[in-house]
């Protein structure tokens, strides 16, 4: 069921997350269009939702056995492009640690973490956090020299504002019961 807060929070989420990414200009959108990079964006977001959804439906698998099988899959999926394109396998143990790291942590480490999570909690309060890729996407920036403005501030508050709105009326429903739309 969807709640005024739930309503108020994707708006706000969503008003937050574009002011991030256009930095305040949201009719550049409408000027430049949709990157690649969006387009894959958008794809990635649409992949995930039904990754979890679908994931929040089987009960009776581990959660290493399905990241196993979502691995296996991207795989399968994937292998069509690196035959196209080529692969560089990495030069230096630098390199190599840099693939070690993104196999462990981000590949292996978050899917199982995401996989165990969905089993504690619905699917759609876990799926509030992503957009918080967003906010950490911009401060992950501030390191390597890239700079974040006053309005990409503002809308990284909207967004934390809405994750926070989200998360309170899941935990409000979850022990209230549903609160209906008046």
């Amino acid at each position: 069921h969807l709640t005024w807060r739930s309503v108020l929070g994707i708006v706000v989420g969503l008003i937050g997350v574009v002011i991030v990414i256009t930095d305040g200009d949201v009719l550049s959108l409408l000027r430049n269009g949709l990157n690649p990079g969006d387009l894959l964006m958008l794809g990635a977001i649409l992949a995930w939702s039904i990754y979890t959804l679908v994931g929040r439906r089987i009960h009776d698998v581990p959660p290493i056995t399905s990241t196993t099988i979502q691995a296996a899959t991207a795989v399968v999926l994937l292998t069509p492009f690196l035959a196209i394109n080529g692969l560089q396998w990495p030069s230096d143990a630098a390199g190599w640690g840099a693939v070690g790291y993104i196999v462990l942590f981000p590949s292996l480490g978050a899917y199982v973490l995401w996989n165990a999570a969905t089993r504690k909690v619905p699917a759609a309060t876990a799926s509030i956090y992503i957009n918080l890729m967003v906010v950490f996407t911009a401060l992950i920036g501030l390191p390597f020299g890239f700079g974040i403005s006053w309005v990409q501030v503002l809308g990284g508050i909207l967004v934390v504002g809405a994750v926070v709105l989200l998360a309170r009326g899941s935990s409000l429903r979850t022990t209230t019961g549903p609160v209906e739309v008046s």
